[in-house]
C-alpha cells in the first residue's frame, strides 16, 4: 500500500486513522530513495490548551496528551530521528481564528525576538508578567523545538494587488478595467490584500455567456 493509499484510507475511515498513521510514520526509514517529507499543521494554537475531554478524576485533558497531537508536536523536538531523510514541519496559526492562550502568544513573541536577533538577556526580550501563570506544556514545546523559525505572512500591498488583478484580467477571469479606484476597493474589501479573498472576488466578476 502506497503512502497516498494509507493517507486516503485513514482520512476516510476514522476507525482506521490511528493504525494507518502509525504505518505511514514507520515507513519513513532512512532509505536513499525516500524523498524529504513535508508535514503541515494548521490552527496549531488550538493544540495549546485543555480539551473538553476529562479523565477519570474529571480533570480536563490537555491537548498534548492526545496521541495525534503529541506525535506531530514531537516532530519539532527530534527532526533528525523522526525525519531521517530530511523534510519540513510547518505549523500555522492566524490572528483571526486564534484562542487567547497567553503562554502560546508569549512563545510566539519570544520566537520572533530570537529570530530578529534580540538577546534573551536583554531588556527588550519579551518576558511573562510577574503574576502571569504559564502553561508548562506549551512552554516546553517552544524550549524543546530544534531549529524553530518564524515567518509572518500578511496581505498583499496595493501594488501587488494591482499586479494580481491585472493577471486575472489578462487571463480572462475578470472582465473589468483595472483602475486605481478598483484596486483600492478590492484591496479594502479583501481585508488588506488577502489573496484568497481577492481570488473569490475575481471569480465573482466573470461574465457568463448568454445561453
Amino acid at each position: 500500500m502506497s503512502l497516498l493509499e494509507l493517507a486516503t484510507t485513514g482520512s476516510q475511515q476514522a476507525d482506521l486513522a490511528c493504525n494507518k498513521t502509525g504505518r505511514g510514520c514507520r515507513s519513513f526509514k532512512p532509505f536513499a530513495l525516500r524523498p524529504p517529507v513535508l508535514i503541515t499543521i494548521d490552527g496549531i494554537s488550538h493544540w495549546m490548551q485543555d480539551t473538553k475531554y476529562s479523565n477519570a478524576e474529571y480533570e480536563p485533558i490537555h491537548a498534548h496528551d492526545l496521541t495525534f497531537v503529541n506525535h506531530f508536536l514531537s516532530l519539532a523536538s527530534s527532526p533528525a530521528i523522526s525525519m531521517p531523510n530530511g523534510g519540513l514541519v510547518l505549523y500555522a496559526t492566524s490572528t483571526s481564528n486564534n484562542p487567547a492562550i497567553h503562554t502560546f502568544d508569549l512563545g510566539i513573541k519570544q520566537l520572533s525576538a530570537r529570530c530578529s536577533g534580540v538577546n534573551p538577556t536583554s531588556s527588550g526580550f519579551p518576558l511573562p508578567g510577574p503574576y502571569e501563570k504559564l502553561d508548562a506544556r506549551v512552554s516546553s514545546f517552544f524550549n524543546e523545538a530544534k531549529g524553530l523559525g518564524l515567518v509572518n505572512l500578511g496581505g498583499l500591498s496595493k501594488d501587488e494587488t494591482r499586479g494580481l488583478l491585472e493577471y486575472y484580467a489578462l487571463s480572462g477571469i475578470m472582465r473589468e478595467r483595472i483602475t486605481e479606484s478598483l484596486v483600492a476597493e478590492k484591496w479594502g474589501l479583501s481585508g488588506g490584500g488577502v489573496i484568497g479573498e481577492l481570488e473569490r472576488m475575481g471569480k465573482r466578476m466573470r461574465v457568463m455567456p448568454v445561453a
